[in-house]
């Protein structure tokens, strides 16, 4: 009861605790598809294969060895050559065989083409312009005159009648230079009198 007294029994302390720090765990590398060389079939981990009569699933895969579980305790162990002849042999296995991936097209942006514009074969005489139609003028007006002056020798129409065609005409390429031409652009023809109209004779 009494500190220092002789019959006090001395409790030992506690000793401390020693923390113990856990290595971590190395993870177990899953069986993964390494090396593989290029095949023409769907081959993973976990596919169905038929092997003769058996059906097997995929363990492992890699460039050297295949492991296969055929159902038994013990895995099915083949090289990868005798693996894919074995694939190939099997007609059961022909619908893991990958399609053909199509060509990939380039896309090439087309530029619009511009076409020129198309020329005409039209010959310049045909082409309606303002020297054309005052030439065309100037010769009605020296058709009239010439029936006028000296009579025409159409069997068929008198003269009359000739006179006042030529004078419709004359009317028809004003009102086309009216058309074509401002009026401070008319040229000095227009300004011509119109001959008269006159009775056939």
């Amino acid at each position: 009861l009494f500190p220092h007294s002789p019959y006090r029994k001395k409790t030992p302390f506690a000793p401390e605790k020693k923390v113990v720090e856990q290595e971590p765990t190395p993870e177990v590398e899953k069986p993964t598809e390494k090396e593989m060389p290029e095949i023409e079939y769907d081959l993973h981990l976990g596919v169905t294969v038929h092997i003769g009569k058996d059906e097997c699933d995929i363990l492992s895969l890699s460039g050297d060895t295949v492991e296969l579980f055929d159902g038994t305790l013990i895995p099915l162990e083949m090289d990868f050559d005798t693996f894919m002849k074995r694939i190939r042999e099997n007609p059961l296995n022909d619908h893991l065989l990958k399609e053909p991936k199509p060509a990939r097209a380039e896309y090439k942006e087309e530029k619009p083409k511009v076409e020129p514009p198309k020329k005409t074969r039209q010959s310049k005489k045909n082409q309606v312009t303002v020297e054309s139609i005052v030439r065309q003028i100037e010769d009605s007006y020296n058709t009239w005159d010439a029936y006028m002056n000296g009579g025409g020798s159409d069997p068929t129409w008198e003269d009359g009648c000739n006179m006042n065609l030529v004078r419709n005409h004359i009317i028809y390429y004003r009102q086309q230079l009216l058309g074509m031409c401002s009026e401070d652009q008319l040229p000095e023809i227009f300004n011509r009198e119109l001959p008269p109209e006159v009775q056939k004779r």
